[in-house]
């Protein structure tokens, strides 16, 4: 081709028409075959239990890696401001912009600087707001760095925020509140970045010397008067921001729920499985309502712990929320937000709150379908039911309508057996003997010539997916191993009925791991499971459990890090004890 056309048509030309041609009839064709296949591979993949699992991951760790590359950007837009631009970036300004451009946009980035630092709090929170803000701000922070200083590699870093937020949108579904303060972390990490800065002002223009005239001296050359600016309006705006979080309304004190809440949260729980959520019904909880109004938490406060008990009740995506709608409450309140007796089902959103779980024991629940006196499995338990009749003992269950008649009968046992074990009523996770709370659900109770000698007050739901007890309670002169008949006579009437499973609740610190490698509160609760006997029942109440033969099912402590665990398992004792006096006396 060159030989013929070489006369006619200059070489160079002639070569690139020829490695334009090569590329459209070779490269080009190639390039879309590979783009081709790789999306075909990635559209079958994306379909494999991999991608699946990598998806949801990736789901998760995404808004933290957001937040945290926003904080970044946002720290670095921030001391940017303070230091001097390249000479030959403000030489090619100076061609193109004017000057008050130039000041503005300098001035202005700096402010979106710290309010991309404030935004990346929302982003932690998958805050919907905090997403368009994000947005926004990255988008208009990417053009002001360029009109400030030509500032590619900050422009580019900028570029990238903006391209992984908008994939992510479906991530960012809470919606935000602009009424929500910093907290007190958040408000020392701001005002330890503003420190930074003046220390990085001072020492760049250390050889400047100051004087007022500075303030007011425009040119492009005047990177000392620009950076002053730039540093003033970033303080004056987190002056502002302080005042606002510190001169908010404190928030208001618990209080426990009224009879609406109550009523709420008693429809919820029978329309869903877990019967331990009847425990809302003993009145000494606060009530957290989902703003679909389809789930509920319950919670107290102890010292500066706000304790949710059990998981919020209700479909998960309600209790997603929930979970961080309490975790905010807390904070704005000034406490640690503790789940106690979480169950892994909330463990995914719990670790995106930034919470961590602690084994506190297992949960023993029988599976009723399975629950069968015949065969040797069963042995010990058929001798106990034979025993109980052999004794006389009759079991009954009472309905709602007519426990009244009989209640003095069941106060009278009540009293007795808290005078036996010196003990007094407690509250928050377990129920207290009051009439309301009494006649509220079913009584088992076991007859003895013909006298009431045992009870047990139900804890059902209208699903029947589950049933449970609460106060177990018999008269010193009961025939002994009542309370083991009256297990048995429950759960095969309840089996009959229709339950799936009974929970019998829990052991605590059983069921942690015991390896040399285990974390240090495993080995501490296994210290207090082994010698504990002393102050409680440990190995006793698992070995009680354990003769119904159930699944053993984990329960979690649920706090922030560092010494929060234990200060939080210590409110938690206090709570449920009734304070210090309480747990003293059992």
């Amino acid at each position: 081709v060159l030989a013929a056309l070489g006369s006619q048509v200059p070489a160079d030309a002639l070569l690139a028409s020829l490695v334009v041609y090569r590329a459209i009839y070779y490269v080009l064709p190639l390039v879309i075959a590979i783009l081709l296949v790789t999306a075909t591979e990635l559209h079958r993949l994306k379909s494999s239990p991999l991608a699946s699992g990598a998806a949801r991951t990736a789901g998760r760790l995404a808004p933290t890696l957001l937040a945290a590359l926003a904080l970044v950007l946002g720290a670095m837009l921030v001391l940017s401001s303070v230091t001097p631009t390249p000479g030959d970036n403000l030489d090619l300004l100076a061609g193109f912009l004017p000057l008050p451009v130039v000041e503005g946009a300098h001035f202005l980035a700096s402010i979106l600087g710290l309010m991309l630092v404030i935004v990346a709090r929302g982003l932690a929170q998958r805050l919907d707001g905090a997403w368009w803000g994000a947005l926004v701000i990255a988008l208009l922070a990417l053009a002001l760095s360029l009109a400030k200083a030509v500032a590619i590699y900050e422009a580019a870093l900028l570029a990238i925020l903006v391209l992984a937020l908008l994939p992510s949108r479906r991530l960012f579904h809470r919606k935000a509140s602009l009424g929500q303060a910093l907290t007190s972390s958040w408000l020392l990490a701001v005002a330890i970045l503003i420190g930074g800065a003046i220390v990085v002002l001072l020492f760049v223009y250390r050889d400047v010397e100051y004087s007022h005239a500075l303030w007011w001296q425009f040119a492009f050359d005047a990177e000392a008067p620009r950076s002053l600016r730039a540093m003033l309006g970033l303080t004056v705006l987190t002056m502002g921001i302080c005042l606002f979080s510190l001169m908010r309304p404190a928030a208001p004190a618990i209080r426990p729920a009224d009879g609406e809440e109550l009523a709420k949260a008693v429809a919820i729980l029978d329309r869903n499985d877990v019967a331990d959520a009847n425990l809302v019904r003993t009145g000494d909880k606060s009530v957290m309502v989902s703003p679909d109004g389809e789930a509920f938490l319950m919670y107290g406060r102890q010292g500066r712990s706000l304790i949710a008990f059990l998981d919020p009740i209700g479909p998960k995506s309600s209790r997603d929320e929930l979970v961080w709608q309490f975790v905010e409450k807390a904070r704005a309140s000034g406490c640690r937000a503790v789940f106690y007796q979480a169950s892994p089902a909330i463990l995914p959103v719990i670790a995106d709150a930034g919470m961590k779980a602690f084994k506190l024991g297992e949960m023993a629940v029988v599976d009723l379908e399975r629950f069968d006196l015949k065969g040797g499995k069963w042995a010990g338990l058929r001798q106990t039911a034979a025993k109980g009749e052999r004794d006389g003992l009759t079991f009954e269950i009472i309905p709602t309508d007519c426990i009244a008649p009989i209640l003095d009968d069941l106060r009278q046992i009540s009293n007795a057996w808290l005078d036996h074990h010196q003990a007094k009523e407690k509250g928050f996770s377990l129920g207290a003997f009051t009439d309301a709370y009494m006649t509220a659900q079913p009584v088992a109770i076991l007859r003895h010539e013909g006298r009431i000698v045992a009870f047990a007050n139900l804890l059902l739901t209208d699903t029947r997916e589950e049933a449970s007890i609460d106060l177990m309670r018999f008269a010193p002169d009961a025939p002994k191993g009542a309370m083991d008949f009256l297990f048995v006579r429950l759960m095969t009437t309840l089996r009959d009925q229709g339950y799936r499973h009974f929970n019998l609740g829990m052991a605590p610190l059983s069921g942690l791991s015991r390896r040399e490698v285990a974390p240090v509160w495993d080995r501490v609760a296994n210290t207090f499971y082994e010698h504990g006997e002393r102050f409680y029942n440990f190995k006793g109440l698992r070995a009680f459990k354990s003769k119904f033969h159930p699944d053993w099912q984990p329960r979690y402590l649920a706090v922030a890090g560092g010494l929060n665990p234990v200060l939080a398992l210590l409110d938690a004792t206090l709570l449920i004890g009734g304070g210090l006096k309480g747990v003293v006396k059992k």
